[in-house]
């Protein structure tokens, strides 16, 4: 986990992920996590939108960078987002993850081609792919070449069932945070899922109205 010390024999020294290459060039190389180390440390991500890039205030920023948060690029974001985005990491100090957003129509043996095309281009790297829904990603954690899948979930549960660990891929388990609805213990509860998870990890989806209340709140239970 980031925030304390690593757990478990999975997770490489939090500081080596500091050699990866989250955000890529665009095109093809948003699939790719170059040069990662063997074992990937445990992250916890941020979904970032257009709205919620403005939601990104200093005191947010600062305690996002304490509990080394990830922002992960949503999808629709325009050139200009995009590139605000990477500069507001770059001075936060901030990890920028943008994985390739895949239509519904993309197949497994697709995806599987995109990946390993990918790698053959960039050895090393680790590819890490967003389907459009928890269905798709399910389908899409059973590719070979495929190393990482972000996926939509739509309850705790779900997210819970991510956790399976008889697969090799990664699976990053996307869930909407909105304040209104914000129960402390429900998000204790996830965290601790993430952190006993061999290959899962947490990832934030900020909606609704006060997105910096919730992201707030999110960060005060994930530094616990």
């Amino acid at each position: 986990m980031w925030g304390a010390a690593p757990r478990g024999p999975r997770y490489a020294l939090v500081a080596a992920f500091s050699v990866l290459l989250f955000a890529a060039a665009g095109g093809q190389a948003d699939a790719g996590l170059q040069q990662a180390p063997d074992a990937l440390p445990q992250f916890w991500g941020v979904e970032v939108s257009g709205k919620t890039l403005w939601a990104l205030d200093r005191p947010l920023l600062r305690r996002m960078r304490a509990a080394r948060v990830t922002l992960v690029a949503a999808p629709g974001l325009t050139t200009r987002q995009r590139r605000s985005l990477e500069r507001t990491a770059a001075r936060w100090h901030l990890s920028v993850f943008r994985p390739r957003h895949v239509s519904t129509a993309m197949t497994l043996k697709q995806a599987s081609s995109v990946c390993a095309g990918r790698k053959r281009t960039d050895p090393g790297t680790r590819c890490a792919l967003m389907p459009r829904s928890l269905r798709q990603a399910r389908l899409l954690s059973a590719g070979k070449a495929i190393d990482v899948v972000v996926a939509p979930v739509p309850s705790a549960r779900s997210f819970r069932d991510l956790d399976n660990r008889a697969s090799s891929t990664r699976m990053v388990g996307v869930l909407n945070l909105t304040n209104r609805s914000f129960r402390a213990v429900r998000w204790r509860s996830l965290i601790r899922t993430a952190r006993r998870g061999e290959l899962l990890d947490l990832a934030v989806r900020p909606a609704g109205v006060g997105q910096r209340r919730a992201l707030s709140r999110f960060l005060k239970q994930l530094r616990l």
